[in-house]
């Protein structure tokens, strides 16, 4: 089910091309859902925002580099 509703929320975005907030705690997750932009929460803020790529192999912080590592 829970493969269902990404593959919907990504259709739904795509058709409607409005900005989609998706909050997830697996980084496998939340890689596949979001494109083109991925953004990483630091202490409430902002940390990161980024393509998934860019944002994995040159992590602003030690947070956002452990994400490689799940």
């Amino acid at each position: 089910m829970r493969e269902h509703e990404q593959v919907e929320l990504i259709r739904l975005q795509r058709r409607c091309w409005r900005l989609l907030f998706i909050w997830s705690r697996t980084t496998r997750e939340a890689l596949v859902m979001s494109r083109p932009r991925f953004a990483v929460r630091v202490a409430g803020e902002i940390g990161q925002l980024d393509e998934p790529e860019t944002l994995i192999s040159r992590p602003n912080f030690a947070v956002v580099a452990e994400l490689s590592a799940d």
